[in-house]
This record gives C-alpha cells, structure tokens and sequence, in this order.
C-alpha cells in the first residue's frame, strides 16, 4: 500500500461496518491532531511567536523562467538558460563553426539584468 488509488481500491472491498469503523478511528486520530496542534499553536503565542492563521497563508509565488545566457548567432531566436543538458542547436553549432561555449554568450548590458546587447 504505497498510494492513495491502491488505499481508495482496498477501502472497497471492504464490508460497510469496517468502513464505518475505519472511518470512525481516522476522525478520532484527525481530532486528536487537531487539538494538539491548537495547542503548540497557544503554546507558541504565549511564548511572542508570531503565528499565523491558517487560512491566510498565501501560496508560494512561482518563479519566473531562468533568463537565457545563450543565443544562436545562426537563428537569434534560439536561446538556452545554461541549466540541463546542453540545448541541441548549441552543440550542433559549436560543432559546424567550431566556436567555444563562450561565444555564444549572451552579452549583458548596464541598463538592466535583462536587456541584451544587439
């Protein structure tokens, strides 16, 4: 039993007063951890840590896509980030010019971490 559809398919086959059961032990250890976590949450605030409501949390913010470090001199339009494996059009490009990695470099200029040199 090691996910949640082969859990969901043996509570199936069983009979109602064993679901009924089951699910009656589940709410009792659910009400149980519910009460000790109110009460780590008291304990804390007793002690000045802040803690906040639950349902205030915000979800985590994504982040934006790496900004690319390198672009095909061939097609401009090609970049790659320099994360991961090595961007297919690069390694077939260093190979027909026989350029270095570096010189695909995308070259940074002082008015701001994503404007590019033309």
């Amino acid at each position: 039993m090691n996910n949640y559809r082969e859990i969901r398919k043996l509570f199936g086959t069983l009979p109602l007063p064993a679901k009924t059961e089951l699910l009656s032990l589940l709410q009792h250890d659910l009400d149980k951890d519910l009460r000790r976590a109110a009460e780590l949450m008291a304990e804390l605030q007793t002690l000045g840590v802040k803690v906040p409501d639950p349902g205030t949390l915000e979800a985590p913010k994504k982040r934006r896509p790496p900004a690319p470090k390198y672009q095909s001199r061939k097609h401009p339009h090609l970049t790659w980030s320099g994360r991961g494996k090595l961007a297919r059009w690069l390694d077939e490009e260093m190979r027909e010019t026989g350029l270095r990695l570096e010189d695909f470099l995308i070259r940074r200029t002082n008015s701001g971490p994503d404007q590019t040199a033309t």
